[in-house]
Order: C-alpha cells, then structure tokens, then sequence
C-alpha cells in the first residue's frame, strides 16, 4: 500500500466551509473533514437531536434521534412484535426448508445453530413473540413425518448434525441413541494424536520415556529438543498424560 505524504493538503471544513490545511494521514478514509472539535459536536449535535416520527402500528408520535429517523418506524417493541403478527407470514414449512440446503446428500441447515452445530428454528406466536426454539432436525421430522412420540430422539443415520434430510433421520429412545453413539466412536474424546491440543506424538513420547529411563537426560534439554515446555515432559514421563500408551 501506498504510503500516505505527509505535507498537508487543502481541505474544506463539513460543517461551516472553512477552507484549511491538514496532513493526509489525519484525513478520514471517508474524506469528511472538520476544521475544528466545534464543528465537529455542532455536527455530532445535529445528528442526536431528537425528531419526531409516527408509529408505524398504533400512529401515536415518538422522538428519536436524527441518526436513527431512517430506519426507527415504532415506539416501542410491543408495536413492533403486533405489526409483524399482524403482516402476511409464510407458513410454517415454507419459512423452514427455505432455511434447508438440499442436494444428493444431506440437506444441510443453513440458518442458526447451537454451539453443538445443531441447527435451531424459532417458532412465533400470534403476537409477533418468539414462543420456542426447536432443533432443525426434529421439526424436519415433525413436518415430514408428523409428532414426535414423548420420549424419543430424532437421531441421524448420516452422523450430520446440521442435516434435516428426513431420510436420514430415524427415532430412538435414549439407550438406542446412546448404544448408536458408542458403536460408531462418537462418545469418546480423542486421543493422542488425533487431539487438537497435542504438541507430541506417539513416537515422541515413547522416547522421551526411553531416555529418561535410562537417566542420562534431563527434562529441561528434552523440552528444548521437542519443543515444549519442561510440564509436558513431566506429565508424559509421569503418565498423566498420554495414558493409553503402554
């Protein structure tokens, strides 16, 4: 990028037109410029004072900033929440499978999810309210196939959490689920070096516990040679970590 001169160039103040000079690097990407901290808060002023405005549900009049006016059409949340249960919605299945990405395979969610990756879907009331929060997958189930019997899981055949292919879904009871989840590997951590936060390997811990075996080296020169600290030689040699190696 372009290294900005430093001698200062002719500029035109925003708010009352006084020509000045300023360096370029002082000069806002934007390019408005203000020859003064006054005309700076006459402006800042003039945006935060308050209009009034009529409400788009109940037509009763409000203040709101200047800044705001544009996109402020209601007093208050409630007015808003009954304007828009009282405007045309699309149903139900409409506003959900068009949040669903469908193809070949899984038909992914591609709206808002759970920290677990499970896609999540408001449902509203009539007052425009948010009344419950259903995962993707089990309204998918309930759209194609109907409720879900009290005390089952809707559990994916296809191990995709954000999948609402309904042919992939399948319901369980909570054994079921968990006998699923053990058969295919998913309740266990991983180990080793499949873990994230694994700085060593396999082989590397072998010989580490190799040669301090021996006794001829010690934990500080092995920490420099692998790279890491002297704690994670220590709780390698020790077995607190690493465990599942014999």
């Amino acid at each position: 990028m372009r290294k900005k001169s430093s001698s200062p160039v002719p500029c035109t103040c925003m708010e009352c037109g006084v020509a000045f000079m300023r360096a370029p690097s002082l000069i806002a990407d934007s390019g408005v410029t203000y020859c003064s901290r006054h005309c700076f808060g006459v402006m800042l002023k003039r945006e935060h004072a308050p209009v009034e405005r009529q409400c788009a549900m109940c037509g009763q009049p409000f203040t709101i900033p200047l800044c705001r006016s544009m996109v402020a059409r209601y007093c208050s949340h409630a007015c808003q929440y009954r304007h828009k249960a009282l405007a045309p919605t699309q149903p139900l299945a409409d506003r959900f499978w068009e949040k669903v990405e469908r193809g070949e395979g899984c038909w992914l969610w591609r709206a808002s999810t759970s920290l677990k990756d499970y896609g999540r879907f408001g449902v509203w009331d009539g007052n425009g309210k948010r009344t419950r929060v259903y995962f993707a997958h089990r309204m998918a189930w309930e759209l194609t196939y109907g409720p879900i019997p009290a005390g089952l899981f809707v559990c994916h055949a296809c191990d995709v959490r954000a999948c609402c292919r309904p042919s992939h879904l399948w319901l369980g009871s909570c054994a079921e689920n968990q006998a699923d989840m053990a058969v295919k590997g998913r309740g266990r951590a991983p180990r080793g070096n499949a873990h994230r936060s694994a700085k060593l390997t396999e082989t590397m811990v072998g010989e580490i516990r190799a040669r301090h075996a021996r006794g001829r080296t010690s934990y500080r020169q092995m920490a420099k040679e692998y790279g890491v600290s002297e704690h994670t030689i220590w709780m390698a040699v020790r077995r607190l970590t690493w465990r599942h190696l014999l």
